[in-house]
């Protein structure tokens, strides 16, 4: 077969039906890599860079030595002193301005910062250490606690939300969201009960406790990262008036 049959004969490729995709788990690993490939280049690049101006030098070197002749030693020595003289004076400034600036770092500060509190009690409930420290921790503190069939519990609600999609459009999902519970399945350690998070697990339920006995409820304050536990009517209260 010549060139000239090769194109003018059509060669169909069959598709396979496979969609290049990047899940938003594997954006950041991919960002890494590429950045990874654009140093590993920059480098390559230097360091012929670097390989073409030794080149250079070395030539200029053998030519000042061929003009100059024995005189070239002393020009070499003179050149190299001179060098070092401005190196060690930059060097000398570098070391004053460091020696500046980590004394100014280390001297305390005139000014002290006062900060919001953390949590703000204004109902009539006692609260004891343990629960004040976990109040402390703020509302997105997550207690890291799961399931025994927390995994199974996951692949049941993405099948039922797969239910929901257009039915040409499950068997795709449902490929993504398989290879998406096989790597949790692999990546994930045995459930251990940890004895910390088994006393907090606790001491929530008797925060929740004492707020439903009492009919207050926990809210965050409008600055900061502050808390505020208030009674709901004092909360309704408020709202109302905004």
């Amino acid at each position: 077969m010549t060139t000239h049959d090769t194109h003018n004969r059509q060669i169909s490729v069959p598709s396979v039906g496979f969609e290049p995709t990047i899940s938003a788990d594997e954006r950041p690993q991919a960002v890494v890599k590429a950045q990874t490939v654009r140093v590993r280049q920059e480098i390559k690049f230097l360091y012929m860079k670097k390989q073409k101006l030794n080149k250079k030098l070395y030539y200029l070197h053998l030519n000042a030595a061929n003009t100059w002749g024995s005189t070239w030693y002393y020009i070499q020595d003179t050149i190299e002193a001179k060098l070092n003289k401005l190196i060690s004076e930059k060097y000398e400034k570098l070391g004053k301005k460091l020696q500046m600036l980590t004394q100014e770092q280390t001297v305390a500060p005139k000014t002290h910062h006062s900060f919001y509190p953390r949590v703000v009690n204004k109902s009539n409930i006692t609260f004891t250490n343990d629960e004040v420290t976990l109040l402390n921790k703020g509302l997105k503190y997550n207690l890291h606690h799961k399931k025994g069939k927390w995994l199974t519990n996951l692949a049941l609600e993405a099948e039922k939300a797969i239910n929901l999609l257009p039915f040409t459009d499950r068997e795709y999902y449902r490929k993504q969201v398989s290879n998406h519970v096989t790597q949790l399945q692999q990546n994930s350690k045995p459930l251990r009960h940890n004895h910390n998070t088994h006393i907090e697990w606790k001491t929530l339920k008797t925060i929740t406790a004492k707020l439903k006995k009492n009919d207050a409820i926990v809210t965050s304050a409008d600055k900061g990262n502050t808390i505020v536990i208030l009674p709901s009517t004092l909360y309704q209260e408020k709202i109302q008036i905004l």
